[in-house]
């Protein structure tokens, strides 16, 4: 069931993976194309809304100025403000209501036709008010300065005509108003005050709350830039008493739009208004005024068909993914079902039973690999048959060749005991013979027993190396370790073999002082059976056998180099075989059975060391082991006092 729901969800997954992708990706391409261009139309159309609305507000404060202009050229106005001025503070002389009425049927008049101007003033060089239109301003702003907060309609209108920025006039109850200020001169060029009209902001707001075309959430705001950031001079969708009273600092992470527009930079695209909801707004400036106007909609409003179109692709894409995972799962299963199959009788034939085969019909290509597995489990059950017998057969071999090792060992051990029981006899008469306890001996007697003493103990080191040899063959050889100086170790040797020879012996010691752990008495052996060699081929003139041990690292280089005769180069990789003899004639000068070298390398690698030759004929031979500095012995391995013993 594991491989089942594995295999099927894998081919499910992929179909729907395949299928789900390019929907996916199509709907995504169609979603960013629509939503581009929804976004461009919608910025299209905010910047026509925003520039008419910029268009209808500063048409409007032309008008104004060129309007006001024209008033300031009345004969009236000439002639009576002087008169004004004269009698400021005396509002109630003659001859200051007479010049007033006059003004009265004129400016009123002028006034009644302005939306926007509620008021309009007189100003005397002094900044201070001496005549103004509305009765309710009168007994209010008469003889005061004007109620703009720096006097810039004073100070800038003496200059030319001047639109203060909108303020709170303390005068009307803190309600919004602004000031056109503009110069008064006599025929002479002389200059005489200002004229100002005080405007209210009901024809401004009005053309700035007009969202037509905007939708549900569209929105136009004015604002003007302060020293840290963004005061507003409308009122808010939501918040009607923002007028001058709410401010954004410059680079704060909302009103991306108006910061841009009230410094006079243009914006076009989708950011976050002053309430942190995403729109899709355009910013323009008013230079005319020194205001940002923008004009907004929320971008859930403007992008809400590419979001229909966005849920129609997810609706379309799970139903896809719902179908084609029927599919998938319909055509999965038949796909899955006979891989199930083969996998449960794969399982059987690792087990050993190749009964198991695989029903499929059809004729694709899972159906001929199907036959094809059967074909292979019937080749297996043959196989296996056979495999079967083969097993028998060899597992009878197995038991022949080990009652044939078992027979060898014993004959071994037999033969061995057999030829050892009359050889100490022998020797031991030989040497009561050469110690006179036979009575004197001829010295042909004396030759004769010499032989027999001789060729007694070859006899006996063959037997010795024939059990040593057995020994090797079956991992039974015995080694223990102690510590000891190489170079005392080849002393001792080459002192054995003089005092053995009883006559000037040509071996020498040239070894350095080292200190190793390993078995002394299996690496004498091997360093004397070199040196044994190397005395039957010595020249008859300057014999020569040096013993040397070098340190090599962890290893130790023991070598025995002689001045012999040689060996041909394609004699030296047989040496160390068993039985192998340099010259196999019958008449050979040098005995030996040639199980010597081969013990000796399987000492060596029982010591975890390699055994090798270096020789030329002619000039000599040099054989050596390098072994290491510390023997381990594993738990198959014992000391030779436990052997022996």
């Amino acid at each position: 069931m594991i491989l089942s729901s594995n295999l099927v969800g894998k081919l499910v997954f992929l179909f729907v993976i395949t299928t789900l992708v390019p929907i996916l990706i199509s709907g995504y391409i169609t979603f960013e194309t629509s939503k581009s261009t929804l976004e461009k139309e919608t910025l299209d159309k905010l910047e026509t809304i925003s520039q008419l609305k910029t268009q209808r507000i500063v048409e409007n404060f032309e008008v104004l100025k060129e309007d006001m202009i024209a008033v300031t050229t009345y004969p009236d106005i000439q002639k009576h403000f002087p008169i004004l001025k004269s009698h400021f503070g005396d509002w109630e002389h003659p001859e200051y209501l007479e010049s007033k009425k006059i003004l009265n049927e004129q400016l009123i008049q002028f006034e009644d036709a302005k939306s926007m101007v509620v008021d309009i003033m007189l100003i005397n060089e002094d900044g201070k008010i001496v005549y103004n239109t509305n009765p309710d301003h009168g007994a209010k702003e008469l003889g005061l300065l004007l109620p703009d907060p720096d006097q810039k309609a004073f100070s800038e209108g003496q200059k030319g005509t001047y639109i203060a920025q909108m303020f709170k006039n303390y005068l009307e109850n803190f309600e919004p108003y602004m000031l056109l200020s503009t110069p008064i001169h006599d025929d002479d060029g002389n200059f005489l005050g200002l004229m100002t009209f005080e405007l209210n902001m009901d024809l401004v707001f009005s053309i700035v709350a007009d969202s037509s075309g905007l939708g549900d959430t569209g929105e136009n705001i004015i604002a003007t830039k302060t020293d840290t950031g963004v005061l507003f001079l409308s009122p808010l969708k939501n918040e009607s008493g923002a007028v001058l009273n709410k401010e954004i600092e410059f680079n704060s992470s909302d009103g991306i739009a108006i910061q841009h527009a009230v410094r006079g930079e243009e914006f076009m695209g989708q950011t976050s208004d002053y309430a942190g909801v995403d729109v899709v707004a355009v910013g323009t400036y008013i230079p005319m005024l020194n205001w940002g106007m923008v004009s907004k909609i929320d971008s859930s409003e403007a992008f809400s068909s590419v979001a229909y179109l966005e849920q129609i692709n997810s609706l379309l894409a799970i139903i896809f993914t719902v179908l084609v995972g029927i599919i998938g799962f319909i055509a999965s299963k038949n796909i899955a079902n006979p891989i199930i199959k083969l996998n449960k009788s794969a399982k059987s034939a690792t087990s050993g039973d190749f009964s198991q085969s695989v029903s499929h019909s059809g004729s694709d290509e899972l159906a001929s690999f199907v036959t094809s597995f059967n074909h292979l489990l019937e080749k297996l059950k043959i196989h296996e048959s056979q495999q079967q017998e083969y097993n028998t057969k060899l597992e009878e071999l197995i038991f022949q060749l080990k009652q044939q090792d078992k027979a060898k060992s014993e004959f071994a051990s037999m033969i061995s005991h057999e030829l050892k029981t009359p050889l100490t006899p022998i020797l031991g008469w030989c040497q009561m013979l050469e110690q006179g306890i036979g009575g004197s001996l001829t010295e042909k007697q004396e030759h004769g027993l010499a032989q027999i003493k001789i060729n007694s103990e070859k006899l006996q080191k063959l037997i010795q190396d024939i059990l040593d040899l057995h020994k090797l063959e079956l991992n039974q050889f015995s080694f223990s370790t102690s510590k000891f100086n190489v170079k005392e170790l080849l002393t001792q040797i080459a002192e054995d073999f003089r005092t053995d020879k009883k006559e000037n012996c040509p071996i020498s010691v040239d070894s350095e002082e080292i200190v190793m752990t390993s078995d002394d008495h299996r690496i004498s052996q091997i360093v004397t059976n070199f040196v044994t060699n190397a005395l039957d081929f010595l020249p008859a003139k300057d014999p020569k056998i040096v013993l040397s041990a070098k340190s090599d690292g962890d290893y130790v280089r023991v070598s025995v180099k002689d001045n012999g005769i040689g060996i041909p180069e394609e004699n030296q990789k047989n040496l160390f075989k068993k039985f192998y003899q340099v010259d196999t004639s019958r008449k050979r000068k040098h005995g030996g059975s040639g199980l010597g070298l081969s013990i000796c390398k399987g000492i060596t690698e029982g010591l975890g060391g390699t055994i090798g030759v270096s020789s030329k004929v002619g000039k000599g031979s040099e054989f050596y082991i390098r072994i290491p500095k510390r023997l381990v012995l594993n738990s198959n391995e014992f000391s030779r006092s436990q052997i022996d013993n």
